[in-house]
């Protein structure tokens, strides 16, 4: 049997009444700020800013956050140009910039 043609710009045709559809973003399972980085016995440390918790907190690469499905992989050092941390939920990672 021959290979059905394609239509413009070689995507495949799709049948009327059958939408693509495109994955949502994936956000992580709780909002958080990164308010500031510094660094403590050599350890660099964030502190960050749980949306439902009233005080911020202090952590490091492998403290877990929102309840426990956020890890702390990375903090960038303090002197940074653009200070950031990076989170890891189901495998994803998240880049949060510390605001200032």
């Amino acid at each position: 049997m021959p290979p059905r043609p394609l239509g413009q710009g070689s995507l495949p045709l799709l049948s009327p009444g059958i939408a693509a559809t495109i994955p949502a973003p994936e956000k992580l399972a709780c909002q958080l700020a990164v308010n500031g980085i510094m660094q403590s016995q050599g350890k660099p440390l964030a502190i960050v800013q749980v949306a439902d918790q009233p005080l911020n907190q202090t952590v490091q690469v492998g403290d877990h956050l929102c309840g426990g499905l956020v890890v702390v992989k990375q903090i960038s050092s303090p002197g940074s140009r653009q200070p950031n941390v990076i989170l890891e939920q189901n495998g994803k990672e998240f880049i949060q910039f510390a605001d200032g």
